[in-house]
């Protein structure tokens, strides 16, 4: 899902056709996951028994967009390819 089609070079453990529904759900069950262990714990909420998590993601993350849309979009280019492309005679 986050590679092309046409750079992925499947290994020894290949799922074939089943990859991309597989890694949707993981993908899916991660999100979920994450979401859940970041509600309260106990009830009712008091400022003594907050998950505090929610908030700290949400400040983390509207910090890093701000810097993003003020600074590094306009320096970052993304990551650049420094290897040639491999020609299959070489030993790993």
């Amino acid at each position: 899902m986050v590679m092309r089609e046409e750079d992925f070079k499947p290994g020894p453990f290949y799922l074939g056709r089943a990859s991309r529904p597989v890694c949707l759900v993981a993908f899916l069950w991660i999100c979920y996951t994450c979401c859940v262990f970041m509600l309260p714990t106990s009830y009712p909420i008091k400022t003594d028994t907050f998950n505090y998590a929610p908030v700290a993601l949400s400040v983390c993350l509207g910090l890093i967009m701000l810097w993003w849309v003020v600074d590094a979009r306009q320096w970052f280019k993304g990551p650049v390819r420094n290897i040639d492309e491999h020609n299959g005679n070489a030993k790993v």
